[in-house]
């Protein structure tokens, strides 16, 4: 191999990282708690999450989101949550409504 071709290998898995880094993912979901578990937090139902960050690179992070920010999380979206699943619940009525028509 001469000394060209190996500095642009170099260069190629030496470069200097993406300092782009942005949210790619934020999780939450609920995790059941058993009362057989060692820790005392995994003995309660309780919400669990991770934020993951990413760039450009393919390189990646994550952090996990502590119990009393996931809860709080939650609260925040609450309303929109009630308000969606109400606006979802009235379009499968409708639609089981429209079924019943077309089938009468």
């Amino acid at each position: 191999m001469n000394k060209e071709n190996s500095g642009q290998t170099d260069k190629k898995y030496n470069k200097e990282p993406n300092g782009g880094w942005k949210l790619n993912k934020i999780e939450i979901k609920f995790e059941t708690g058993y009362s057989f578990k060692e820790k005392e937090e995994e003995k309660h139902d309780r919400y669990i999450g991770k934020i993951e960050f990413a760039n450009e690179d393919g390189e990646s992070f994550n952090l996990k989101i502590p119990t009393d920010m996931t809860t709080r999380y939650m609260d925040l979206m609450r309303d929109d949550i009630i308000k969606t699943a109400e606006t979802l619940g009235a379009k499968i009525s409708q639609s089981i409504k429209l079924v019943d028509e077309v089938n009468c």
